[in-house]
């Protein structure tokens, strides 16, 4: 919270020094801007990384509802900051300086078509999504979605400025490889050395995509988790595995009755059929003779992916009918996320006072 003991006392040191200070110069404005950034509840904790890396999946993870805008589509080339408000709502705030509030979409977020905030990508600077309710309106983090870099130099000024307002960074990379090394770099070098290896944890989004895509993932997933750990030792902290559409799903609002019933139905086709089918997404959603229509199987590779109605599955065979309940806890042990929480808290929340203070 705002009340840590560095943060009080940089908040001293900045209502001290006011009153030595010409009234509206760039030295009082920017210890103003301090004071209102300490005066803010929680941390600002930035998701980064390459194109299609998955951070608005995680983003919305996180966030326990659909609220980032996933897909190739314009507005997922927004920067867009996340948090708790009194109502649905977006802020849209321009380059040209203006601001103005557009209505939310049921259940908030960010609608996939940029025309609807009312101006052209190019004159939006970044966008604030406040939604009301939701499962966690406590949480004591603020997350700014930022654009991928789809070169190693080309995050725009928009995304480095709000990279430079966050106290953290979840970087979020799909393969590992080493142009992350060198986005790392580029990072923290634009974002003036505020990014350590302190407060940058790093994500691996897709473990059911490693290797060939079949088979149980998590041995792989650790081991190549923890080899980037060690290979990008002074970058960040730790690098944390997470199925990232199965967090989706499991944090989420989304999943029903209706469709645990779907996964019933699709636990009664023989193992062998199954298994055939989810060799690929294309493969499930053309299976003729599957006990779900194209709908269904629509539906659940949506909120699933293949390893994600593999898991499902499997929990059905396990415990019996389940129920949505069930099979989100057991959805949610099969995601990974829970690990990425608690690192989150351990780094970031526990030392909030340091990071925000800093």
């Amino acid at each position: 919270g705002p009340a840590g003991e560095l943060c009080g006392r940089v908040d001293a040191l900045c209502r001290a020094a006011a009153p030595h200070l010409p009234p509206g110069g760039p030295v009082a404005t920017a210890l103003t801007a301090v004071r209102l950034r300490l005066a803010e509840p929680g941390l600002r904790i930035a998701v980064g990384g390459r194109m299609n890396a998955g951070k608005s999946t995680l983003v919305n993870a996180l966030l326990g509802r659909r609220l980032a805008a996933t897909g190739a589509t314009e507005c997922t080339t927004l920067v867009a900051w996340f948090r708790a408000g009194v109502q649905n709502r977006l802020e849209v705030r321009r380059t040209d300086g203006r601001r103005y509030h557009v209505p939310g979409r049921p259940g908030g977020g960010i609608p996939r078509d940029v025309t609807l905030l009312g101006s052209t990508r190019e004159e939006i600077e970044e966008i604030v999504v406040e939604t009301a309710g939701g499962r966690d309106p406590h949480r004591p983090w603020t997350l700014v979605d930022t654009p991928g870099m789809d070169t190693l130099s080309g995050l725009d000024a928009v995304a480095l400025r709000a990279l430079g307002a966050a106290d953290a960074l979840l970087y979020v990379m799909p393969h590992p490889g080493a142009g992350d090394a060198e986005a790392l770099e580029a990072l923290r070098r634009q974002a003036h050395d505020r990014m350590t290896a302190l407060n940058v944890v790093g994500v691996l989004s897709r473990v059911d995509e490693l290797g060939d895509g079949t088979g149980d993932p998590w041995p792989r997933a650790h081991r190549v988790a923890a080899t980037y750990t060690a290979r990008l030792t002074g970058l960040l902290s730790r690098v944390v595995p997470v199925a990232g559409l199965l967090a989706q799903t499991a944090l989420g609002e989304e999943f029903t009755e209706a469709d645990a019933a779907l996964l019933g139905r699709l636990a009664t086709a023989p193992r062998e059929d199954l298994g055939r089918a989810l060799y690929s997404p294309h493969e499930f959603l053309r299976w003729p003779d599957g006990p779900l229509d194209e709908t269904g199987r629509a539906r659940v590779m949506d909120l699933l992916g293949c390893y994600g109605i593999g898991a499902a599955v499997q929990a059905v065979h396990t415990l019996g009918d389940p129920g949505a309940r069930a099979l989100l806890a057991a959805l949610r042990e099969a995601s990974g996320v829970d690990a990425l929480v608690d690192e989150i808290r351990r780094r970031f929340v526990a030392a909030a006072d340091r990071l925000r203070a800093a």
